[in-house]
């Protein structure tokens, strides 16, 4: 997954793939929550924590942020998850019973 992340980013070196194996294990832990499932099905959601991991690695330094305006491309992210990735998880999300 880190080879398929860093061709998505655009890195060619080795320099920040601790940090991408980190934001991975994040983008995979952050689908777990928001699906309500112990593992992430592989290879079912690989792209979702690919472009997971890539928002977080373009957002690191925006702690927080819930909207955001980038010239004229806006993202709004529920729960720290943009919503084209929202509709990519929806079929495997789970619901909380109460």
């Amino acid at each position: 997954m880190l080879d398929s992340l860093k061709i998505y980013l655009g890195l060619t070196d080795t320099s920040q793939d601790s940090l991408l194996n980190l934001l991975i294990s994040m983008a995979q832990d952050s689908i777990k929550s928001y699906c309500l499932i112990d593992e992430v099905p592989t290879p079912d959601l690989d792209n979702a924590v690919i472009k997971l991991a890539a928002v977080y690695f373009q957002k690191r330094d925006a702690n927080g942020v819930s909207y955001q305006m980038q010239g004229a491309r806006a993202q709004n992210m529920i729960d720290g998850i943009p919503k084209d990735i929202q509709d990519m998880l929806a079929s495997f999300r789970k619901v909380r019973s109460i």
